[in-house]
């Protein structure tokens, strides 16, 4: 009977044992990744996208229409065309250098701004388009920039250049 017991003792025991090692916690999701996509984020970002691309054959198709060679593509996205150029110095883009510009509408050709400044080319808030022209121009010179809506004003626009505009920059380094 003693050894009945035992056996009874050792089975029960073999059971406890095996019933909790079974239970295993269930895996958690990682901490830096969401379990749902935000879907409304993600059709923004595509409608940014669209709406990029099509600046892009737009402006690609106004430089098309003029004169072959006239324009060159710069490594940031922008098309120019020198008009004036000069063997004075390289802007120093951490002092100031004033500049005037003149925006045009890409498809009407409007005139939207036409601006005189100062500016400093490395910690200005004006267009990206002009700040990344002036670091490849010097002194005197001018040029003029055919730009896509995002490297000029953006989603936002500026005081007379309405959001999306693709614009036409005439840009003369006064100094």
């Amino acid at each position: 009977m003693k050894r009945l017991h035992l056996y009874y003792c050792i089975l029960a025991a073999a059971l406890l044992l095996t019933g909790t090692a079974c239970h295993r916690t269930r895996p958690q999701s990682p901490s830096n990744k969401t379990a749902a996509t935000d879907s409304l984020r993600l059709q923004y970002v595509l409608m940014q996208q669209r709406l990029a691309e099509e600046a892009d054959r737009t402006v690609l198709a106004y430089v098309r229409r003029q004169p072959e060679g006239a324009f060159s593509l710069g490594e940031f996205g922008y098309w120019q065309q020198r008009t004036l150029r000069t063997e004075r110095p390289d802007i120093d883009c951490r002092q100031a250098v004033g500049v005037h510009y003149r925006c045009y509408d890409l498809s009407d050709q409007r005139l939207l701004l036409d601006t005189e400044e100062r500016l400093i080319p490395d910690k200005t808030d004006c267009m990206l388009a002009i700040r990344c022209a002036l670091k490849e121009m010097h002194y005197g010179e001018e040029a003029i920039l055919v730009v896509p809506w995002y490297l000029a004003y953006g989603q936002q626009g500026t005081q007379g250049v309405g959001p999306y505009t693709n614009l036409i920059v005439e840009l003369t380094v006064t100094d």
